[in-house]
Protein backbone atom coordinates (compact mmCIF):
# COMPACT_ATOMS: atom_id res chain seq x y z
CA UNK A 1 0.00 0.00 0.00
CA UNK A 2 1.95 2.68 -0.88
CA UNK A 3 1.25 6.29 0.00
CA UNK A 4 -0.36 8.04 -3.67
CA UNK A 5 0.64 10.97 -5.36
CA UNK A 6 -1.23 14.12 -4.73
CA UNK A 7 -3.35 14.84 -7.69
CA UNK A 8 -6.52 14.41 -8.95
CA UNK A 9 -7.31 12.33 -12.11
CA UNK A 10 -9.65 9.80 -13.52
CA UNK A 11 -9.85 6.61 -11.94
CA UNK A 12 -8.76 4.80 -15.30
CA UNK A 13 -5.37 7.26 -14.59
CA UNK A 14 -4.84 6.59 -11.18
CA UNK A 15 -4.56 2.65 -12.04
CA UNK A 16 -2.40 3.58 -14.91
CA UNK A 17 -0.31 5.20 -12.70
CA UNK A 18 -0.29 2.75 -9.89
CA UNK A 19 0.31 0.22 -12.20
CA UNK A 20 3.56 2.07 -14.05
CA UNK A 21 4.88 2.64 -10.54
CA UNK A 22 4.11 -0.95 -9.41
CA UNK A 23 6.31 -1.77 -12.49
CA UNK A 24 9.05 0.56 -11.81
CA UNK A 25 9.41 -0.54 -8.29
CA UNK A 26 9.76 -3.68 -9.79
CA UNK A 27 12.26 -3.86 -12.04
CA UNK A 28 14.94 -1.94 -10.00
CA UNK A 29 14.21 -5.35 -7.38
CA UNK A 30 17.43 -7.45 -9.09
CA UNK A 31 19.91 -4.13 -8.35
CA UNK A 32 19.10 -3.88 -4.95
CA UNK A 33 19.10 -7.88 -4.54
CA UNK A 34 22.57 -7.79 -6.14
CA UNK A 35 24.00 -4.82 -4.40
CA UNK A 36 23.05 -5.80 -0.85
CA UNK A 37 24.09 -9.50 -1.56
CA UNK A 38 27.38 -8.61 -2.88
CA UNK A 39 27.92 -6.35 0.74
CA UNK A 40 26.40 -8.90 3.07
CA UNK A 41 27.39 -12.44 1.45
CA UNK A 42 30.43 -10.87 -1.45
CA UNK A 43 28.97 -12.62 -3.87
CA UNK A 44 25.44 -12.61 -5.57
CA UNK A 45 24.94 -16.31 -5.41
CA UNK A 46 22.13 -15.61 -2.74
CA UNK A 47 20.61 -12.25 -4.18
CA UNK A 48 17.45 -14.40 -5.04
CA UNK A 49 17.10 -15.22 -1.34
CA UNK A 50 16.45 -11.46 -0.20
CA UNK A 51 12.90 -10.04 -0.72
CA UNK A 52 11.15 -7.10 -0.04
CA UNK A 53 8.42 -6.58 2.22
CA UNK A 54 5.67 -3.95 0.11
CA UNK A 55 2.75 -4.44 1.88
CA UNK A 56 4.31 -3.83 5.63
CA UNK A 57 2.01 -1.44 6.41
CA UNK A 58 -0.99 -3.50 5.62
CA UNK A 59 0.58 -6.03 7.47
CA UNK A 60 1.36 -8.36 4.95
CA UNK A 61 4.68 -10.28 4.65
CA UNK A 62 5.06 -13.79 2.83
CA UNK A 63 8.64 -13.42 3.91
CA UNK A 64 7.76 -13.36 7.97
CA UNK A 65 4.74 -15.07 7.74
CA UNK A 66 5.73 -18.13 6.28
CA UNK A 67 9.12 -19.12 8.09
CA UNK A 68 8.96 -21.93 10.16
CA UNK A 69 12.28 -21.25 11.47
CA UNK A 70 15.19 -18.50 11.46
CA UNK A 71 15.06 -15.43 8.95
CA UNK A 72 16.84 -12.29 8.87
CA UNK A 73 15.77 -8.77 8.54
CA UNK A 74 17.46 -5.68 6.89
CA UNK A 75 16.99 -2.40 7.84
CA UNK A 76 18.62 -0.03 4.85
CA UNK A 77 19.07 3.77 5.89
CA UNK A 78 18.48 5.97 2.87
CA UNK A 79 19.63 8.78 4.73
CA UNK A 80 22.74 10.74 5.11
CA UNK A 81 23.08 10.12 8.96
CA UNK A 82 22.43 7.98 11.58
CA UNK A 83 18.75 6.65 11.70
CA UNK A 84 16.65 4.45 13.80
CA UNK A 85 13.58 2.09 13.60
CA UNK A 86 10.37 1.26 14.93
CA UNK A 87 9.85 -2.42 13.28
CA UNK A 88 6.80 -4.09 13.09
CA UNK A 89 6.56 -7.65 11.10
CA UNK A 90 3.32 -9.26 10.46
CA UNK A 91 3.48 -13.12 12.35
CA UNK A 92 1.81 -15.99 12.53
CA UNK A 93 3.23 -17.20 15.96
CA UNK A 94 3.15 -15.34 19.91
CA UNK A 95 6.31 -15.66 20.60
CA UNK A 96 9.99 -15.11 19.10
CA UNK A 97 13.52 -14.23 19.79
CA UNK A 98 14.75 -11.17 17.96
CA UNK A 99 18.73 -10.81 18.04
CA UNK A 100 20.44 -7.65 16.45
CA UNK A 101 24.03 -7.76 14.82
CA UNK A 102 26.24 -8.81 18.12
CA UNK A 103 23.97 -11.55 18.63
CA UNK A 104 22.09 -9.54 21.72
CA UNK A 105 18.77 -10.54 22.40
CA UNK A 106 16.12 -7.68 21.41
CA UNK A 107 13.43 -6.50 23.95
CA UNK A 108 10.35 -7.53 21.37
CA UNK A 109 6.43 -7.36 21.62
CA UNK A 110 3.85 -9.70 19.39
CA UNK A 111 0.14 -7.61 19.03
CA UNK A 112 -2.57 -9.35 17.35
CA UNK A 113 -3.30 -7.62 14.02
CA UNK A 114 -5.95 -5.13 14.91
CA UNK A 115 -9.71 -5.03 13.59
CA UNK A 116 -8.54 -2.17 11.52
CA UNK A 117 -6.01 -3.68 9.32
CA UNK A 118 -7.93 -6.46 9.46
CA UNK A 119 -10.30 -5.23 6.94
CA UNK A 120 -7.92 -4.14 4.39
CA UNK A 121 -8.31 -5.76 1.31
CA UNK A 122 -4.40 -5.75 0.05
CA UNK A 123 -3.86 -8.15 2.86
CA UNK A 124 -6.52 -10.75 1.57
CA UNK A 125 -3.49 -13.43 1.33
CA UNK A 126 -2.09 -12.53 4.90
CA UNK A 127 -2.25 -15.06 7.26
CA UNK A 128 -0.82 -13.03 10.42
CA UNK A 129 -2.61 -12.79 13.31
CA UNK A 130 0.35 -10.56 14.98
CA UNK A 131 2.56 -8.30 14.81
CA UNK A 132 5.79 -8.78 15.95
CA UNK A 133 7.35 -5.20 17.35
CA UNK A 134 10.85 -4.16 18.18
CA UNK A 135 13.09 -1.23 18.12
CA UNK A 136 16.16 -1.40 15.79
CA UNK A 137 18.52 1.16 17.50
CA UNK A 138 21.08 2.42 14.90
CA UNK A 139 21.64 1.94 11.00
CA UNK A 140 24.45 3.51 9.63
CA UNK A 141 24.41 6.59 7.13
CA UNK A 142 23.48 4.71 3.86
CA UNK A 143 24.20 1.69 5.13
CA UNK A 144 22.10 -1.16 6.69
CA UNK A 145 21.91 -3.64 9.46
CA UNK A 146 20.60 -7.23 9.97
CA UNK A 147 18.88 -8.90 12.65
CA UNK A 148 17.79 -12.01 12.92
CA UNK A 149 14.31 -13.37 14.38
CA UNK A 150 13.04 -17.14 15.17
CA UNK A 151 10.63 -18.65 16.37
CA UNK A 152 10.77 -19.64 20.33
CA UNK A 153 8.91 -21.04 23.42
CA UNK A 154 7.76 -18.76 25.75
CA UNK A 155 9.60 -19.77 28.30
CA UNK A 156 13.25 -19.21 25.93
CA UNK A 157 15.59 -16.44 27.41
CA UNK A 158 15.19 -13.27 24.76
CA UNK A 159 11.43 -14.52 24.15
CA UNK A 160 9.00 -11.71 23.12
CA UNK A 161 5.93 -10.66 25.13
CA UNK A 162 2.82 -11.45 23.98
CA UNK A 163 0.82 -8.50 24.94
CA UNK A 164 -3.38 -9.21 23.46
CA UNK A 165 -5.30 -6.21 22.64
CA UNK A 166 -7.54 -6.22 26.33
CA UNK A 167 -11.10 -3.95 26.39
CA UNK A 168 -10.50 -0.88 28.72
CA UNK A 169 -13.32 1.95 29.62
CA UNK A 170 -10.29 4.51 30.43
CA UNK A 171 -8.73 4.50 27.05
CA UNK A 172 -9.12 8.19 26.65
CA UNK A 173 -6.30 10.65 26.82
CA UNK A 174 -2.83 10.07 27.28
CA UNK A 175 -0.01 11.42 29.90
CA UNK A 176 1.06 13.32 26.52
CA UNK A 177 -2.42 16.03 27.16
CA UNK A 178 -2.96 15.21 23.23
CA UNK A 179 -5.90 13.51 22.23
CA UNK A 180 -6.87 12.62 18.59
CA UNK A 181 -10.44 11.80 17.34
CA UNK A 182 -12.01 11.34 13.85
CA UNK A 183 -14.74 13.48 12.81
CA UNK A 184 -16.21 13.65 8.91
CA UNK A 185 -17.97 16.39 7.32
CA UNK A 186 -20.86 15.88 4.78
CA UNK A 187 -20.14 16.65 1.01
CA UNK A 188 -23.03 19.24 -0.69
CA UNK A 189 -25.24 17.45 -3.49
CA UNK A 190 -25.83 18.97 -6.39
CA UNK A 191 -25.66 18.96 -10.75
CA UNK A 192 -22.63 21.73 -11.54
CA UNK A 193 -25.67 23.99 -13.17
CA UNK A 194 -24.83 27.14 -11.05
CA UNK A 195 -22.34 27.83 -8.68
CA UNK A 196 -25.14 27.68 -6.07
CA UNK A 197 -25.29 23.86 -7.06
CA UNK A 198 -21.64 23.05 -6.73
CA UNK A 199 -21.34 19.60 -4.88
CA UNK A 200 -18.24 18.31 -3.44
CA UNK A 201 -16.35 16.26 -5.83
CA UNK A 202 -12.72 15.54 -6.81
CA UNK A 203 -11.56 19.10 -7.20
CA UNK A 204 -14.09 20.69 -4.59
CA UNK A 205 -14.21 20.57 -1.06
CA UNK A 206 -17.78 21.66 -0.21
CA UNK A 207 -19.20 20.15 3.24
CA UNK A 208 -22.69 21.12 3.93
CA UNK A 209 -21.77 22.83 7.29
CA UNK A 210 -18.68 24.63 8.95
CA UNK A 211 -18.01 21.86 11.67
CA UNK A 212 -17.55 18.05 11.39
CA UNK A 213 -19.49 15.66 13.07
CA UNK A 214 -17.61 13.51 16.12
CA UNK A 215 -17.53 10.07 15.86
CA UNK A 216 -17.82 8.17 19.04
CA UNK A 217 -15.99 4.89 19.64
CA UNK A 218 -17.82 2.29 19.96
CA UNK A 219 -15.05 0.12 21.83
CA UNK A 220 -12.27 1.10 23.15
CA UNK A 221 -9.16 -1.15 23.88
CA UNK A 222 -5.32 -1.09 25.42
CA UNK A 223 -1.85 -2.89 24.58
CA UNK A 224 0.70 -2.41 27.32
CA UNK A 225 4.16 -3.67 26.53
CA UNK A 226 7.82 -3.64 26.70
CA UNK A 227 8.20 -2.13 23.28
CA UNK A 228 5.10 0.06 23.01
CA UNK A 229 1.87 1.20 24.63
CA UNK A 230 -1.03 1.64 21.84
CA UNK A 231 -4.84 2.77 23.30
CA UNK A 232 -7.32 1.28 20.28
CA UNK A 233 -10.56 3.05 19.27
CA UNK A 234 -13.21 0.94 16.95
CA UNK A 235 -15.85 3.78 15.93
CA UNK A 236 -17.94 1.66 13.79
CA UNK A 237 -17.52 -0.50 10.56
CA UNK A 238 -15.55 2.20 8.30
CA UNK A 239 -13.33 3.72 11.24
CA UNK A 240 -10.89 2.35 13.03
CA UNK A 241 -7.89 4.24 15.40
CA UNK A 242 -4.98 3.48 17.07
CA UNK A 243 -2.64 5.18 19.08
CA UNK A 244 0.93 4.28 20.40
CA UNK A 245 3.63 5.81 22.64
CA UNK A 246 7.36 4.35 22.66
CA UNK A 247 9.57 4.28 25.05
CA UNK A 248 13.56 5.19 24.30
CA UNK A 249 14.94 6.95 21.53
CA UNK A 250 11.32 7.17 19.48
CA UNK A 251 9.90 8.59 22.49
CA UNK A 252 9.82 12.50 21.48
CA UNK A 253 6.85 11.36 19.19
CA UNK A 254 3.33 9.75 19.09
CA UNK A 255 2.29 8.01 16.53
CA UNK A 256 -1.70 7.75 14.98
CA UNK A 257 -2.69 5.05 13.06
CA UNK A 258 -6.22 5.58 11.39
CA UNK A 259 -8.22 2.95 9.05
CA UNK A 260 -11.06 4.57 7.33
CA UNK A 261 -12.87 2.85 4.70
CA UNK A 262 -14.83 1.36 3.13
CA UNK A 263 -17.31 4.60 3.40
CA UNK A 264 -21.20 4.11 3.41
CA UNK A 265 -22.74 4.72 0.57
CA UNK A 266 -26.26 3.23 0.94
CA UNK A 267 -27.49 6.46 2.62
CA UNK A 268 -26.84 8.95 -0.26
CA UNK A 269 -24.44 10.63 1.77
CA UNK A 270 -20.78 11.48 1.08
CA UNK A 271 -18.59 11.80 4.06
CA UNK A 272 -14.98 13.48 4.20
CA UNK A 273 -13.08 11.76 6.93
CA UNK A 274 -10.84 14.49 9.07
CA UNK A 275 -8.12 12.97 12.03
CA UNK A 276 -8.55 16.01 14.71
CA UNK A 277 -6.06 16.63 17.39
CA UNK A 278 -6.50 19.01 20.70
CA UNK A 279 -4.05 19.58 23.49
CA UNK A 280 -5.20 20.41 26.86
CA UNK A 281 -5.45 24.25 27.15
CA UNK A 282 -3.84 25.15 24.19
CA UNK A 283 -5.14 28.69 22.97
CA UNK A 284 -4.55 29.58 19.93
CA UNK A 285 -6.71 32.10 19.62
CA UNK A 286 -4.93 34.65 16.04
CA UNK A 287 -6.18 32.02 13.75
CA UNK A 288 -2.89 31.58 12.76
CA UNK A 289 -1.19 27.84 11.96
CA UNK A 290 1.76 26.69 10.07
CA UNK A 291 1.86 24.30 6.86
CA UNK A 292 5.25 23.06 5.37
CA UNK A 293 5.97 23.78 1.64
CA UNK A 294 6.64 20.71 -0.11
CA UNK A 295 8.91 20.21 2.95
CA UNK A 296 11.39 22.78 2.21
CA UNK A 297 9.77 25.29 5.06
CA UNK A 298 6.88 26.50 6.91
CA UNK A 299 4.27 28.78 5.94
CA UNK A 300 1.83 30.87 8.11
CA UNK A 301 -2.12 30.46 7.37
CA UNK A 302 -4.50 31.95 8.91
CA UNK A 303 -8.11 30.72 9.22
CA UNK A 304 -11.06 33.69 8.01
CA UNK A 305 -14.44 33.51 9.66
CA UNK A 306 -15.61 35.19 6.48
CA UNK A 307 -15.08 32.61 4.15
CA UNK A 308 -16.36 28.98 4.02
CA UNK A 309 -15.08 25.77 5.60
CA UNK A 310 -13.65 24.74 2.77
CA UNK A 311 -10.97 27.67 2.29
CA UNK A 312 -10.17 27.08 6.54
CA UNK A 313 -7.71 24.35 4.56
CA UNK A 314 -4.26 24.10 3.37
CA UNK A 315 -2.26 21.34 1.68
CA UNK A 316 -0.06 20.30 4.08
CA UNK A 317 2.76 17.74 2.34
CA UNK A 318 4.55 16.90 5.77
CA UNK A 319 4.22 18.92 8.09
CA UNK A 320 0.93 21.11 10.26
CA UNK A 321 1.36 23.00 13.21
CA UNK A 322 -0.30 25.32 15.22
CA UNK A 323 1.12 27.16 19.00
CA UNK A 324 0.26 29.40 21.26
CA UNK A 325 2.96 31.54 23.64
CA UNK A 326 3.80 28.09 25.53
CA UNK A 327 3.27 25.27 23.88
CA UNK A 328 3.41 23.99 19.90
CA UNK A 329 1.34 21.68 18.49
CA UNK A 330 2.67 19.70 15.36
CA UNK A 331 1.70 16.77 13.30
CA UNK A 332 3.53 14.83 10.65
CA UNK A 333 1.78 13.50 7.50
CA UNK A 334 3.01 10.52 5.95
CA UNK A 335 1.39 11.86 2.75
CA UNK A 336 0.13 14.93 1.38
CA UNK A 337 -3.40 16.11 3.11
CA UNK A 338 -5.51 19.06 3.35
CA UNK A 339 -5.08 20.17 6.83
CA UNK A 340 -6.42 23.49 8.92
CA UNK A 341 -6.59 24.45 12.78
CA UNK A 342 -10.47 23.46 13.30
CA UNK A 343 -12.64 23.02 14.15
CA UNK A 344 -12.06 25.08 17.30
CA UNK A 345 -8.96 27.20 18.85
CA UNK A 346 -5.89 25.29 19.10
CA UNK A 347 -7.08 21.92 17.69
CA UNK A 348 -5.38 20.10 14.14
CA UNK A 349 -7.42 19.02 11.32
CA UNK A 350 -5.94 16.53 8.88
CA UNK A 351 -7.95 15.02 6.08
CA UNK A 352 -8.11 11.39 5.75
CA UNK A 353 -10.32 10.03 3.02
CA UNK A 354 -12.96 11.14 0.69
CA UNK A 355 -15.95 9.88 -0.74
CA UNK A 356 -18.40 12.25 -2.98
CA UNK A 357 -21.49 11.25 -5.33
CA UNK A 358 -21.73 14.21 -7.91
CA UNK A 359 -19.44 15.41 -9.92
CA UNK A 360 -18.02 19.02 -9.43
CA UNK A 361 -17.78 19.96 -13.00
CA UNK A 362 -14.47 20.68 -13.07
CA UNK A 363 -13.14 18.06 -15.26
CA UNK A 364 -12.83 14.93 -14.27
CA UNK A 365 -16.22 14.06 -15.04
CA UNK A 366 -17.00 11.39 -12.57
CA UNK A 367 -17.72 11.67 -8.50
CA UNK A 368 -14.42 11.14 -6.33
CA UNK A 369 -15.82 7.11 -5.45
CA UNK A 370 -12.79 4.82 -5.60
CA UNK A 371 -14.28 1.12 -5.63
CA UNK A 372 -10.54 -0.24 -4.08
CA UNK A 373 -9.18 -3.46 -4.75
CA UNK A 374 -12.13 -5.79 -4.19
CA UNK A 375 -14.57 -3.77 -5.74
CA UNK A 376 -16.28 -2.59 -2.25
CA UNK A 377 -14.65 0.90 -1.74
CA UNK A 378 -11.59 2.31 -0.91
CA UNK A 379 -9.53 1.75 2.58
CA UNK A 380 -6.74 4.37 3.37
CA UNK A 381 -4.57 3.44 6.38
CA UNK A 382 -2.64 6.75 7.60
CA UNK A 383 0.21 7.28 9.84
CA UNK A 384 0.57 10.59 11.53
CA UNK A 385 3.39 11.85 14.18
CA UNK A 386 2.86 13.74 16.64
CA UNK A 387 4.02 15.92 19.62
CA UNK A 388 3.23 18.63 21.86
CA UNK A 389 6.24 21.39 22.86
CA UNK A 390 7.94 24.51 23.59
CA UNK A 391 7.84 26.43 20.42
CA UNK A 392 11.77 27.11 20.74
CA UNK A 393 12.58 23.23 20.50
CA UNK A 394 9.91 22.74 18.22
CA UNK A 395 11.56 23.45 15.11
CA UNK A 396 14.63 21.01 15.58
CA UNK A 397 12.45 18.12 17.02
CA UNK A 398 10.12 18.40 13.48
CA UNK A 399 12.89 18.82 11.31
CA UNK A 400 14.61 15.57 12.70
CA UNK A 401 11.36 13.31 12.98
CA UNK A 402 10.53 14.80 9.39
CA UNK A 403 13.64 13.81 7.98
CA UNK A 404 13.28 10.27 9.79
CA UNK A 405 9.67 9.93 8.93
CA UNK A 406 9.92 10.55 4.82
CA UNK A 407 13.40 8.53 4.96
CA UNK A 408 12.81 5.69 6.98
CA UNK A 409 14.55 2.83 6.84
Amino acid sequence: MPSPPAGTEKQAVAFDYALRLSDGIASSDPLWQARLAQLQFGNLSQRDALRACELLNASYCPVSELATGRFFVTFYNPASRLSWHSARLPVTGRYYRVLDEAGAPVTSQTIPVNNGTLRVPERNLSIAVNELAFFVASIPPLGYAVYSVEPCNSTDPGASVFTPILPTTNAGRSASEISVGLAFYIGMRGNSSGEQFRPSGAYVFRPTTDRPQTLSARIQAQVIGPVVNETHFNYNDWAYLVTRQYPGASSNYLEAESTVGPLPLDDGVGREVVAVYSADGLSASSGEFLVDSNGRQLMRARRDPSRPEAAQFRPANAIVSVADAARQLTVLTDRAAAASSRPAEGQLSVMLHRVTLDDDGFGVGEALRERGSDGRGLVVKTSHWYFLAEPAASADRYRLLASQRHRSP
